[in-house]
């Protein structure tokens, strides 16, 4: 097989000329700079990345993006770090091995679904025998680019790909030096350090630089090797030249888009994320984006552009002035970032959006509960959330992603209940996908940092947390996951504004069993703060307590929403954990949940419940007291009772 050399290209960094004659962008500009609601300066307190200019370096720097990863679009962060690397002098490839492999292998891998594949061992049984072949044809180009220093982006789905990467390059040229870097180096979650030279922790482009710079000069070996960044550190964003998508664009992507970022960090302290603790909020000015938008349109001819940063939103006013001026200088793009809800983001200012051709946002919901949001330090409010996605619909842009997950330390039966309820409510809104997960304690976040104010027990319980009432398991987490995703399922098959895209879990059909008449359907069930869902006093233990208890809140949501219905539902533990993966399960092989929770009420509201559950507990994953009991239990009963069923709400549109 012939390899080839890939030209090194330098990126074009200079402002654009609107000194053409036609001074309409000049005067858009004028008026942005003239508004006092946007900034006309870069923000204080920022560190410049320091560049030399016109040199020519010795180091020849390779780029690598192991798969899996999104291949929506080509990978920003590899872009950026081959743009500042070319500014100074040295010759970079880049290689998105991912894409490679996604046109070319099994493409079901990539689904959202089956992220957990490429993190266990599945990646080695399963996968890497499809792809290999792939894997050694990018390596034979790599090692012909001959580069004395390899660069890989590391996330918690590519950590096994990468590491067998690194050892296939280290062993064909043994005097390169491989840098990791990247979300689970950051985390400090990388499978094998062993064979790397440096990681890196934290804000990549000052420490790139610091060591490509360091080799060069030929005192790279006195680097330690674990490098990390002050947390106090901000980089100034609007300094750094456009990453340098010349090698990418080329490449077969699932759009014809670039990545790029408006902001880095978040305004909120969400209590469950890592950028609480990681980095300080900071934002571009709107024209500095805009210009680099109007190059990519211009040069490459994209016709979408992705915001990858966890705020695009966090400063309302740059980006509205960055959707009018999108608009002013007649850029026919589609784009779409993460946001916040917010109330501030009424109608006209989502219609300004909507015209410059935002076609999705991605919203990190989480909760329908007032009281867990509150909990997460979200600073939202579930009404703003409702109209945020109603004013969406009225616009027609009904594609917007939402994310959510269960679990969270302090959420109760009845927060599950609100959730449940905010899900319905929004379900025919501009809510278009509903991405679900479970609550997990990510290194360098509040939620594990400080366990004891969130009563979450240092012990584990099946391979994960749980709270020190036993009131939060793996167990409890996965039936209220399981309750999500059957109503998200609902939607999949029968409503049909948006939903016929959402993904369902290959097994989910065979999951459950739901019969109902969609005539006695209600929009806007109520949200019941004060419902008592601990129906069954069991009495057994505390874990056993919950988990019986666990389905009640979808079983009474879709009664104030469906009217009479009927419903079985099942866990079986050898298909659950093969569907969902180990962060959803049991993890144990000695422990294992079965149940079939079946559940039926008629239009007077009398109903009938059959519970069937076996749990089987295994004592080295966390015993729950001085005497080693498990806390396995086998429940079967019928329970009987009424509800009445309360009168919906009426929304003023």
């Amino acid at each position: 097989m012939t390899s080839k050399i890939i030209p090194i290209q330098k990126v074009d960094s200079t402002p654009l000329d609107f000194s053409n004659g036609d001074d309409k962008h000049v005067k858009m500009m004028e008026l942005m700079m003239a508004d006092p609601t946007v900034r006309k300066a870069p923000q204080k307190n920022l560190t410049v990345v320091p560049i030399v200019h016109n040199v020519t370096r010795t180091q020849r720097v390779a780029m690598v993006l192991a798969p899996e990863w999104a291949p929506i679009a080509a990978p920003y962060g590899l872009a950026r770090l081959t743009a500042l690397a070319r500014e100074s002098g040295f010759a970079c490839g880049i290689w998105d091995v991912n894409i490679e492999c996604y046109n070319r292998g099994p493409k079901k891998y990539w689904s959202n679904q089956w992220d957990w594949k490429w993190a266990s061992d599945a990646y080695e049984t399963e996968i890497h025998p499809q792809i290999e072949e792939i894997l050694q044809e990018k390596i034979e180009e790599i090692v012909a680019f001959a580069p004395t220093i390899i660069g890989f982006t590391i996330y918690y789905c590519n950590n096994r790909c990468t590491t067998w990467l690194a050892n296939q390059l280290k062993a064909r040229l043994p005097n390169a030096k491989i840098i990791f870097g990247g979300p689970s180096a950051i985390q400090g979650k990388v499978d094998d350090t062993s064979i790397a030279d440096h990681v890196v922790q934290g804000e990549g482009e000052l420490m790139f630089l610091k060591i490509l710079e360091s080799y060069e000069s030929g005192i790279g070996d006195t680097l330690p090797a674990l490098l990390i960044q002050d947390k106090a550190e901000r980089i100034n964003l609007d300094e750094m030249p456009r990453p340098d998508y010349s090698d990418l664009v080329k490449n077969h992507y699932l759009f014809n888009a670039v990545n790029t970022e408006f902001s880095r960090g978040c305004i909120a302290k969400c209590q469950f994320c890592s950028e609480t603790t990681f980095w300080k909020y900071r934002g571009r000015q709107s024209n500095n984006v805009l210009d680099e938008v109007e190059y990519y349109y211009k040069t490459f001819g994209i016709t979408h552009v992705m915001f990858i940063d966890s705020l695009v939103n966090g400063n309302l006013k740059e980006l509205r002035a960055f959707a009018q001026g999108i608009v002013e200088r007649g850029i026919k793009i589609k784009w779409n970032g993460y946001c916040r809800n917010d109330g501030r983001m009424d109608y006209a200012f989502l219609k300004d959006l909507r015209d410059s051709g935002c076609t999705q946002l991605a919203f990190g919901v989480e909760s329908g509960s007032q009281k867990v949001l509150n909990l997460m330090k979200k600073n939202v409010l579930t009404a703003d959330v409702e109209r945020n996605f109603r004013d969406l619909a009225k616009l027609g842009m009904l594609e917007s992603f939402t994310t959510w997950f269960m679990g969270f330390p302090g959420e109760e039966l009845t927060d599950v209940a609100q959730t449940l309820t905010m899900l319905w409510r929004i379900r025919d809104s501009g809510a278009g996908y509903f991405g679900f997960g479970t609550c997990n304690l990510s290194i360098d976040t509040p939620i594990f940092l400080e366990k004891e104010r969130f009563n979450v027990s240092e012990e584990n319980y099946g391979g994960n947390w749980r709270s020190k009432d036993w009131k939060n398991t793996i167990v409890n987490r996965v039936i209220r996951f399981k309750s999500a995703n059957i109503m998200m399922n609902h939607f999949r098959r029968h409503h049909t504004k948006y939903h016929g895209h959402h993904l369902a879990w290959p097994t989910m059909e065979s999951q459950y069993t739901l019969e109902y008449d969609p005539a006695n359907w209600v929009d806007y069930p109520p949200y019941e703060l004060e419902f008592d869902y601990n129906i069954v006093k069991s009495n057994i233990n505390p874990l056993a307590d919950g988990i019986i208890n666990e389905m009640w809140p979808l079983f009474r949501i879709f009664w104030l929403a469906m009217g009479p219905y009927k419903i079985s539902v099942t866990y079986d533990q050898e298909r659950d954990r093969a569907e969902f993966g180990q962060w959803r399960a049991l993890v144990d092989n000695k422990s294992s949940f079965d149940a079939v929770y079946s559940f039926e009420i008629d239009a007077d509201g009398n109903w009938s419940a059959n519970f069937d559950i076996k749990l089987v507990s295994h004592h080295f994953y966390g015993a729950p007291d001085s005497e080693h009991d498990d806390y396995g239990f086998v429940f079967n009963d019928i329970i009987t009772g009424n509800w009445a069923r309360p009168a919906p709400d009426v929304i003023d549109e």
